[in-house]
């Protein structure tokens, strides 16, 4: 008996730490996360005079079809991490892919490197297209 009050013991200790570290992680997550915007709150954020906006789709998607002044930085790109590194992180960053899941990954890939402004365009360039915004060709 003794014995499985001690197992219990050190089980409730573990659960409970585990709790307190999930509980840190999460309050710092809401403080230091990405924003997903809309087509029209992405468009109006592009427009101030500290964005920079980033396609992280492939060479080929870019020449296809790409916001206005956008840069291209292919998050398959052996280069990608670097070529993120180098930015200003003081900068607002407009990120955009196809769909919104690369960019996503690529937003949350510069928070976790220290850049507080970034944002996604939810939806990728394919809502921007839906709702018949510009694009470079």
């Amino acid at each position: 008996m003794r014995k499985i009050s001690s197992v219990f013991l050190i089980l409730l200790m573990l659960f409970s730490a585990c709790s307190e570290a999930q509980k840190k992680s999460d309050n710092q997550n809401t403080t230091t996360m990405f924003k997903n915007l809309s087509v029209d709150e992405f468009a109006k954020g592009i427009s101030a005079a500290d964005a920079v906006i980033i396609d992280v789709r492939t060479p080929m998607e870019y020449s296809e079809g790409h916001i206005k002044n956008a840069k291209l930085i292919d998050i398959y790109g052996r280069d990608f991490a670097s070529e993120i590194e180098k930015l200003d992180k003081n900068k607002s960053y407009y990120v955009y892919c196809r769909s919104g899941n690369r960019s996503s990954s690529a937003a949350g890939f510069m928070i976790s490197k220290g850049f507080s402004k970034v944002y996604n365009l939810s939806g990728g360039i394919s809502a921007w297209e839906r709702a018949k915004k510009p694009l470079e060709r």
